[in-house]
This record gives C-alpha cells, sequence and structure tokens, in this order.
C-alpha cells in the first residue's frame, strides 16, 4: 500500500497510460484476427 501512497499524483497519468494501452493492444488484436485465415 506505500507504493499507491506514493504514486497517487500520478492518477490522470496511470489512466492515460492504461487507455492507450488498451487501445493500442485492441487495434494489434483486430488486425491480427482480420489478416489471419
Amino acid at each position: 500500500l506505500l507504493p499507491m501512497y506514493f504514486c497517487r499524483q500520478k492518477h490522470p497519468f496511470n489512466f492515460l497510460l492504461l487507455g492507450f494501452f488498451t487501445v493500442s493492444m485492441s487495434f494489434l488484436v483486430g488486425l491480427t484476427c482480420a489478416f489471419t485465415s
């Protein structure tokens, strides 16, 4: 719980990073499914 307490100021940046990671992974999975038979 101690690292959470010290990183509480980076809350919006963590959400942006998580959103970017989720969108990029879904895009790559979609491309892989589209181009495989």
